[in-house]
């Protein structure tokens, strides 16, 4: 078993080299290394694998079927640490990133919760304090969930919920473990992907999971046609976060 305030960074790669490679040298900046870096991704480059090779980084390819199956596997391999999900494309916040987490897990047994910014081209949004500690306050890239036992089946996502699975899979480990937040930025999350974008298909996912849902995300998909992505972003973060 190792050490209770170890840590893994699980990174998820569809089919963006570019991305990953950013994430990646995010997790090499960070002037206390992560214990595990775990990536997940349907294909890589075998010469991105050689370059990248380094003694905390293991690489999972061609495994999975999907998106939550894949973060799925990456949470069967790091059950005994406490994770966090820094995706294709995200990236620390700075090189003491890791280094401020693993002071908080120190002396915190529960789920921490960090701040997330979120940027789009030369926009940055910093969440507000009031937007910060209210409850449904989930940036995926900024949670800390603890060890676990592998037998667990509530620390897996649903991967039948599509979207919906990974707020669903932050409110679960809250219930079991409890959450504490922690007024600080680790991470950064840029927007202009599936997972900010209203599309066809998350009309068609949100119709599947209510009809509020669904009215929410069509109010969303229209915005972002009659205001194009960049106002679309300052009318949707506008009460949560500070424009810097």
């Amino acid at each position: 078993m190792k050490l209770k305030n170890s840590i893994a960074v699980i990174t998820i790669n569809k089919d963006c080299s570019k991305d990953l490679v950013k994430t990646i040298r995010s997790v090499d900046n960070q002037y206390l290394r992560p214990n595990m870096h775990l990536i997940v991704a349907k294909k890589i480059d075998n010469t991105l694998v050689k370059k990248f090779k380094k003694k905390y980084r293991k690489f999972i390819i061609g495994k999975d079927n999907s998106l939550f199956n894949a973060m799925n596997i990456g949470l069967k391999n790091t059950w005994k640490y406490n994770i966090i999900f820094l995706n294709s494309g995200d990236i620390f916040l700075d090189n003491k990133s890791i280094f401020n987490i693993k002071k908080k897990i120190k002396i915190n047994k529960s789920c921490l919760v960090f701040k997330t910014i979120l940027q789009f081209r030369n926009i940055c949004y910093y969440p507000k304090k009031t937007f910060f500690y209210k409850d449904d306050y989930l940036a995926h890239p900024s949670f800390i969930r603890p060890p676990v036992s592998l037998n667990s089946n509530k620390i897996y996502f649903n991967e039948n919920k599509k979207i919906s699975a990974d707020s669903e899979w932050i409110k679960k480990n809250i219930k079991l473990f409890n959450f504490k937040k922690i007024d600080i930025p680790i991470t950064k999350h840029f927007l202009g992907g599936q997972s900010s974008n209203p599309t066809l298909s998350t009309l068609i996912m949100r119709l599947k999971e209510s009809f509020i849902s669904f009215i929410k995300e069509l109010i969303k998909f229209f915005l972002k046609i009659f205001l194009g992505q960049k106002e679309f972003y300052n009318v949707i973060f506008f009460f949560k976060f500070i424009k810097k």
